[in-house]
């Protein structure tokens, strides 16, 4: 009987983490990202970049899966776009990869809580931006990476 009750009151005290998968912890995701955002800060935007010379957005979430979370992500948005598991813009968590469809083509940053987001853009480079009602028009879709 109490192998029964234990396993019961593991269930239900280990319930509300499984929709968040068994190693989420924000706290922890917010300080890599804003860590990895200390050492790219002010990176400028460079189209097909990948190096701290200059970086584009995908290359930017590339290097930040790959370093700070040991994944990796395909280097495109449109990759990113069918990579991971599709989730919605009400159930965002921090680390989770925001997509945007703008008038020149794809875009992707990473959730940073708060209404925020880490991205490499063309005219700041990397930089933290609000998810203001301009992004909320070009929003096209966020994937969950880190389950």
């Amino acid at each position: 009987m109490k192998p029964y009750i234990i396993t019961l009151l593991f269930l239900f005290l280990g319930m509300k983490n499984l929709s968040y998968g068994i190693n989420y912890n924000p706290h922890l995701i917010q300080r890599k990202i804003y860590r990895f955002y200390t050492q790219w800060d002010k990176t400028k935007y460079k189209y097909g970049g990948t190096t701290k010379s200059g970086v584009d957005c995908s290359g930017l979430m590339d290097a930040l899966y790959k370093k700070e979370f040991h994944k990796r992500i395909p280097r495109t948005t449109l990759g990113i776009a069918k990579f991971g598991r599709r989730t919605n813009l009400k159930h965002l968590r921090i680390g989770d990869l925001i997509l945007f469809k703008m008038h020149h083509g794809h875009h992707v940053g990473v959730y940073v809580g708060h209404n925020k987001f880490m991205q490499s853009c063309n005219s700041k480079g990397v930089t933290i931006s609000r998810f203001s009602s301009y992004w909320h028009r070009h929003y096209w879709q966020s994937r969950r990476i880190l389950l």
